[in-house]
């Protein structure tokens, strides 16, 4: 018994760390939720622990734990759903052609490397104010001049524009969630070039800082760029101002397949390179000056000029979501320096999760915000069980010799720990795993953190008085040198692992017991272990991989085989077909597939059969023929029609026109004597972002 008390009073000194935890379980069950609540779901959910505490008010001293715990999960769940209600904004209805105006917040690039406009004030012709999209988003033609794209200018375009688009296949990533949170009501491209019409500011303070930083920030990346010319200047750009336009597709995917795309992203490690960076050399430039250093606490107000470079580099950056919660965590670590506190503790880590959580809950669900979390609490969590145990005291007490030896064991420590935290979330959300990310890390992260960085820095110090030139060459330098890195371990054999997607209950499993393992201190971190082994071995063991897939509109169809799925057609609905093989953990391009055998072009579209003789059809044909189409509708049929509206008779299961096109992708899995058809639709649920509204209004289909 006594036992049992030292190990809960181990166990309760941790139960703050586990405050962040409980709110994100409550963001996550928001998201869960297959109907948007109502609100009196919210009321409930909030007045639930309050009557915990009123019954057992006699036995508070006791259960008090169990309604804190809950009022947690009920804030999480309630601050998500608040969430969800500010950013709500209007979201066109249909695909439809249309000339657009607006106003440029951003110009970035597409996955294939088109440009694109990000719009702001727009006005579509043809859509009343109440219709009309505060932000769309516009693919331009790849023969565009962009030269005349800046922030801060006025454009119009003739476009196709629609809603964000469904998931690829059910369950799949839903694109229309991350836009509602973003406030895009609309996603298309050009039909024609797009032209200025005129650069007039905009109304109010805070927009025209708005602006005007998004100016001085394309004016820094043409600069960057005008100096520093091909990968190395696009490079640059990106990991200065976040501007990633001129980054090659051959760069971008060389940097993923070495595990290194996070050197390319602003985010913590940027941000904590150029915040360590600045505060040593203020504090070492005040030490250095007689009366600072006998008269000034010197370590704080170093922290404090850091901190006010890294929120300048937060603007300059463009303030993406990962930058922001990068500069939380810099500015709850600087803060805890001012106050003579230490600054890296799980602690601290947790104090900046419950302010991004609560200020953007919607985070959770951002595989940066899980990754990087992830990572660092591993880091932290493995060097304090490190010093725990004396190892940094063994370090730090001995010759030059003996600390470059540490040096090089820390950094493959922090480089394993990080690589172990994340590659569930990089596995479940990229569909693989670099092989040798261990390598190409230990080898890159040293020279953008002693070479790159740095040289980035003095430029920027440099660069009022026109001198900069020659620390950006040497910039350039060091980010030729990581390409380098990223294209040999890229071309190793063996490099890139697919891997299939999983449930998210594996992940979810995984996630808590990695939890338990770095916030635990006892038990805890034997039933993390445990779920980590249970959420790895169900992973290895279970396979949900639907064996038939339909993409919405029934535009197309893959069929799983023994040799991997096969598409009916090599080149429509090309990002679809991606998405399927990646979600497979197949290298094949969509080509390939389309060469496999276990698939028949049939009537206008793919007929395939299931294992349990279920015959699949999908006709594409515009004007199909009724009579043909009832003689294919036979038993164990599904009959696939997007382009007709009327139903024909017939014992099959028979899908087609407005119904079909609700639904989006479909996937088909054999179920004894019978077959199991899920929708995209069904799995995305009732959301604000699919259109459903409490109470039974729409917004959108």
């Amino acid at each position: 018994m006594q036992r049992l008390r030292e190990i809960w009073e181990q166990e309760r000194r941790q139960l703050p760390l586990w405050t962040p935890v409980l709110l994100g379980l409550g963001v996550q069950i928001y998201f869960w939720m297959p109907v948007e609540p109502d609100y009196w779901m919210y009321t409930i959910s909030l007045a639930t622990p309050l009557l915990i505490f009123a019954a057992l008010w006699r036995r508070i001293a006791r259960y008090w734990l169990i309604g804190f715990l809950l009022m947690l999960v009920a804030l999480g769940f309630s601050l998500a759903g608040l969430r969800a209600h500010i950013v709500a904004a209007p979201v066109v209805e249909a695909s439809m052609d249309a000339t657009v105006e607006g106003l440029i917040a951003a110009l970035t690039s597409s996955q294939s490397g088109r440009p694109r406009l990000l719009l702001e004030d727009v006005v579509v012709f043809g859509l009343t104010d109440a219709q009309t999209p505060s932000r769309t988003q516009i693919t331009l033609l790849g023969r565009d001049d962009l030269t005349a794209f800046t922030p801060g200018v006025w454009v119009s375009v003739f476009a196709q524009i629609g809603p964000p688009g469904s998931p690829v296949e059910p369950g799949g990533f839903d694109y229309r969630r991350t836009a509602w949170f973003d406030g895009l009501g609309a996603v298309g491209f050009a039909r024609g070039s797009a032209v200025v019409i005129k650069a007039p500011g905009r109304p109010g303070i805070f927009s025209r800082i708005s602006l005007q930083i998004a100016i001085w920030r394309a004016a820094l990346s043409n600069g960057i760029r005008s100096q520093l010319e091909g990968e190395e200047g696009a490079f640059a750009a990106a990991v200065i101002v976040g501007d990633r336009v001129g980054v090659s597709r051959d760069s971008t995917q060389a940097l993923r397949d070495s595990n290194l795309a996070h050197l390319l992203a602003i985010s913590g490690l940027h941000m904590g390179l150029a915040t360590a960076l600045l505060f040593g050399a203020s504090r070492l430039i005040l030490a250095l000056l007689p009366i600072p250093a006998r008269r000034w606490r010197i370590k704080a107000i170093a922290a404090r000029i850091a901190l006010a470079g890294a929120f300048a580099y937060l603007v300059l950056s463009g303030m993406s979501i990962a930058t922001q919660r990068a500069f939380i965590m810099v500015a709850v670590a600087l803060i805890a320096i001012m106050l003579n506190r230490p600054p890296i503790t799980l602690r601290a880590l947790t104090v900046a999760a419950l302010l991004i959580l609560t200020l953007r809950p919607e985070s959770l669900t951002h595989v940066g915000f899980q990754m990087s979390f992830a990572a660092t609490a591993a880091i932290i969590a493995g060097f304090e069980w490190a010093r725990q145990r004396g190892w940094s005291a063994w370090a730090q007490d001995g010759g030059i010799g003996k600390r470059i030896f540490a040096y090089v064991i820390a950094l493959a420590a922090t480089s394993l720990l990080a690589g172990l935290a994340t590659a569930p979330f990089a596995a479940f959300h990229f569909n693989r795993a670099a092989n040798y990310g261990l390598i190409a890390n230990l080898a890159a992260v040293p020279i953008m953190g002693f070479w790159v960085a740095p040289s980035a820095l003095i430029a920027g110090a440099l660069a009022p008085i026109g001198l900069e030139g020659w620390a950006l060459a040497v910039m350039g330098k060091g980010i030729a040198t990581i390409m380098s890195v990223a294209r040999f371990v890229t071309g190793l054999d063996g490099a890139i692992r697919p891997i299939a997607a999983t449930a998210p209950l594996v992940l979810t499993l995984i996630t808590f017991g990695g939890l338990g393992v770095c916030l635990g201190r006892t038990w805890m971190r034997w039933i993390g272990v445990g779920l980590v082994s249970a959420g790895l071995a169900t992973w290895m063991i279970v396979d949900i991989r639907p064996a038939l897939l339909v993409a919405p509109d029934g535009r197309l169809m893959g069929v799983r085989t023994d040799k991997g799925r096969v598409v009916d057609h090599p080149r429509a609905e090309s990002y679809v077909a991606s998405q399927w093989l990646i979600k497979d953990g197949d290298l094949a391009n969509q080509e390939q597939a389309a060469e496999r055998i276990g698939l028949d072009r049939g009537y206008s579209g793919g007929k395939a059969q299931l294992e349990n003789g279920w015959l699949v059809m999908n006709v594409i044909k515009r004007n199909p023929d009724i009579a043909r189409l009832s003689d294919l509708c036979k038993e164990k049929t599904v009959l696939i029609v997007p382009h007709i509206r009327n139903e024909i008779d017939g014992p099959c299961i028979f899908l087609f026109g407005d119904g079909l096109k609700a639904a989006g992708a479909l996937a088909f899995m054999p179920e004894g004597e019978g077959v199991k058809i899920t929708t995209a639709a069904q799995m995305a649920g009732r959301r604000f972002w699919t259109g459903y509204q409490p109470g039974g209004a729409r917004s959108r289909p």
